[in-house]
């Protein structure tokens, strides 16, 4: 699985960001489903980054992302660095590579997995 999402980081936005996913209504989608995370999140897959843009910082504490793939990780860090370049925000964020059947957190971490 983490080979075939590594293959696949660098044309993963085309396909789950692009004009299709516009068309189908992905982003509003996105929108709606993070617009309640609050505290301290939890995005599992967060693969490339792509919800990053739509997570109200002000209601959270701290964000958590992870994925199976570094390729993917390396991809939301360029997201993450060009989001906290344009907006303030304090909340920290950290993106780390965890197996999500294999969580390294202990329980009752996190208020908002997504």
């Amino acid at each position: 699985r983490q080979k075939l999402y590594d293959e696949a980081a660098e044309s993963y936005d085309s396909l789950d960001g692009g004009f299709l996913a516009s068309w189908l209504g992905i982003p509003s989608m996105r929108k709606d489903i993070l617009a309640n995370a609050h505290g301290n999140v939890l995005e599992v897959a967060i693969g490339t980054g792509l919800n990053l843009l739509y997570y109200n910082f002000s209601s959270i504490s701290a964000l958590s992302g992870i994925d199976l793939s570094k390729a993917m990780l390396t991809n939301a860090q360029r997201k993450l660095q060009l989001l906290q370049r344009d907006r303030s925000f304090t909340c920290p964020i950290s993106l780390q590579q965890m197996d999500a059947e294999r969580l390294d957190y202990p329980d009752n971490t996190f208020h908002t997995v997504r």
